[in-house]
C-alpha cells in the first residue's frame, strides 16, 4: 500500500507526496489521464490509518505543465513504483465495498528524485529510487546508497547522477537500522523520508550523507515484509 510520505499545508494551498504502485491507469475524455494508488491516510477522528483509494488526474494545462503526456512518455503503468506531487485530496463517495475514495491534480511525479522541502532545522528530503549498495558499521547502525540521474546541476549547464548515503540509526524510540537491515536489500525500490542534507568532499569525491527516518517501500517488499 502507498503512504503520503509528506504533506504540507499553508496560505498557498495543500500539497502532498504520495509514493506506491499504481493499480490503475487509464485515459479520460479529456486527454488527462487517470491515475489509481492506494494509500494509507491518518485520520484524526478515529485516530488511525485508513485506507484509501486515490485517482490522480494528470492534465496538459495551459500553463505548459503537460503532465499527461509526460506520463504516457514515462511509460507509467500498472505496478510501477513512483512518488507523485499532488494537491489537497478531495473525498469521494466510498466504493461498494466501503473503501474510501479521493481525488487529486497531479504536480509532478518521478520514479527516481530528491524531493526537498522546508529549510534550516525543519527540512526534509525524499529519496525514491533503487537502492544500490549498503553497509552495516554495527549493530546499531546500516547505510543504503540510492543514485538519483539528472539531480545535480553542472557548470556547463548539465546535469549529472548523485548519490545519497542514507543512515538508519537504532534508538530507544525505534529500531529502524534493524527493519532498513531487513527489507532494504541490494535493488530494493523504496522511498526514504530524511533529514537535512549534509554535503562534504573527501578525496575528490562529494559525500550526499542524510539520516533515514520512515520509509515506503515497492508492494513486492511490502508482501515480504508481512510474510
Amino acid at each position: 500500500m502507498g503512504r503520503i510520505i509528506y504533506k504540507k499545508a499553508d496560505e498557498k494551498g495543500e500539497l502532498n507526496l504520495v509514493v506506491g504502485n499504481v493499480s490503475y491507469i487509464r485515459d479520460g475524455k479529456s486527454g488527462q489521464i487517470f491515475i489509481g494508488v492506494t494509500v494509507e491516510r491518518w485520520n484524526p477522528d478515529i485516530k488511525e490509518a485508513e485506507k484509501v483509494f486515490l485517482s490522480i488526474s494528470a492534465w496538459n494545462n495551459e500553463d505548459g505543465r503537460a503532465m499527461a503526456d509526460r506520463v504516457r512518455k514515462a511509460k507509467l503503468g500498472v505496478g510501477s513504483f513512483a512518488s507523485f506531487l499532488t494537491n489537497a485530496f478531495k473525498d469521494d463517495s466510498p466504493a461498494e465495498d466501503g473503501t474510501k475514495r479521493a481525488t487529486a491534480s497531479l504536480i509532478n511525479f518521478q520514479y527516481n528524485a530528491k524531493w526537498s522541502f522546508g529549510a534550516d532545522n525543519s527540512e526534509r528530503n525524499i529519496i525514491v529510487g533503487t537502492v544500490a549498495r549498503t553497509h552495516s558499521f554495527d549493530e546499531d547502525s546500516f547505510k543504503v546508497t540510492i543514485p538519483v540521474n539528472n539531480s545535480v546541476k553542472m557548470e556547463d549547464g548539465s546535469y549529472d547522477t548523485a548519490w545519497y548515503g542514507i543512515l538508519f540509526k537504532n534508538t530507544e524510540n525505534a529500531n529502524m537500522a534493524d527493519r532498513a537491515r531487513k527489507l532494504l536489500d541490494k535493488g530494493t525500490s523504496c522511498a526514504i523520508l530524511c533529514g537535512s542534507l549534509r554535503v562534504s568532499e573527501s578525496n575528490g569525491y562529494v559525500n550526499n550523507d542524510l539520516y533515514g527516518f520512515e520509509m515506503v517501500l515497492s508492494a513486492k517488499k511490502q508482501e515480504e515484509e508481512a510474510a
